[in-house]
């Protein structure tokens, strides 16, 4: 219940393992952050030389003297700013052309710095509630440069969230490399080559925060925290928002959670069923059916619709 209850608070709050160590205990905070992903900051980091245009000095002068850039060279101009969200048809081609070659020279930890430096940001790289609030209740308050942070958060939360998904899913299947690779399993888990997997990332965890746990433990902490990843994979299932509105956007997260529940976990709750004699396979079997059956009749009688919709207008 413990995991149930904290499952998302590293990925989501700005709690971390120590926080929930001491608040809690070492073995639930190892289960939250076996099944959490890394924050998005880390990803940034990792990618801190990848630039796609290298400016001059003299393209940097060009651009401050455009007004489009701050003086100090590092974000975005007030003045540009105020013409950007508050009067967009006062800005001119050129200095639209501006922001983008500006843009485009910024690597990923300098959008992060510029993001962290607005104060919308908790430690987790999420939006804060301080932000959120003055957003929905006082947006009148909202600074523009803010505004632009957001705006560059977004775009680094889309690049990352793929790189993150993969990474943390790939924790629970074993590629044709760690087939071959020595680890040192739990005797039960032998013959379970994706538990065997699991397992070893909760050992790697283990080494990063500098705890020890015995061999039982450690067995209930993957059996337990991946069957909470079970759960949740349910819910994410029946919850899938295609089922309270229907649009090509929801189509495709629907079909992405299908794809990604049946590469990923389809192995992985199969082993565990034959360890705990569960019908966790099962049951996530039919919930990805069900899911894939509403798509094809919302689609045939979307597809319905805009032909009916084709045809009344010619007879109109």
């Amino acid at each position: 219940m413990l995991i149930a209850l904290h499952h998302d608070s590293i990925e989501d709050t700005d709690y971390d393992f120590h926080t929930l160590e001491t608040t809690l205990n070492a073995k639930i905070a190892l289960w939250v952050q076996a099944i959490s992903k890394r924050p998005f900051t880390e990803f940034a980091r990792m990618s801190t030389g990848q630039v796609s245009i290298k400016l001059s000095p003299q393209k940097i002068q060009e651009l401050r003297d455009s007004g489009v850039i701050a003086t100090d060279g590092i974000t975005l101009s007030e003045e540009y700013l105020r013409k950007k969200y508050l009067s967009p048809d006062e800005l001119s081609d050129k200095e639209r052309i501006y922001e983008k070659i500006w843009r485009d020279s910024l690597t990923s930890i300098e959008k992060f710095n510029i993001i962290d430096a607005s104060g919308i940001l908790n430690r987790k790289w999420l939006l804060s509630d301080k932000y959120i609030s003055k957003k929905n209740f006082k947006s009148e308050k909202i600074w523009l440069r803010e505004i632009f942070a957001e705006e560059l958060y977004e775009e680094l939360n889309k690049k990352y969230k793929n790189l993150r998904n993969d990474e943390y899913f790939s924790h629970m299947v074993e590629s044709d490399i760690e087939r071959w690779a020595r680890y040192i399993y739990e005797q039960r888990l032998q013959k379970y080559p994706c538990l065997n997997k699991f397992y070893s990332h909760i050992t790697r965890l283990i080494e990063k925060n500098r705890t020890h746990f015995e061999d039982d433990i450690l067995l209930s902490v993957v059996l337990d925290s991946i069957e909470v990843k079970f759960w949740d994979r349910l819910d994410n299932l029946e919850t899938t928002e295609i089922y309270e509105s229907f649009s090509p956007e929801n189509v495709k997260k629907a079909k992405r959670k299908i794809i990604e529940t049946e590469c990923y976990f389809y192995k992985i709750s199969q082993e565990f069923d034959a360890i705990e004699g569960t019908v966790f396979y099962e049951t996530i079997y039919k919930e990805v059916e069900k899911l894939k059956k509403y798509i094809i009749e919302m689609e045939t009688k979307e597809t319905k619709g805009v032909v009916s919709e084709k045809v009344w207008t010619i007879i109109k």
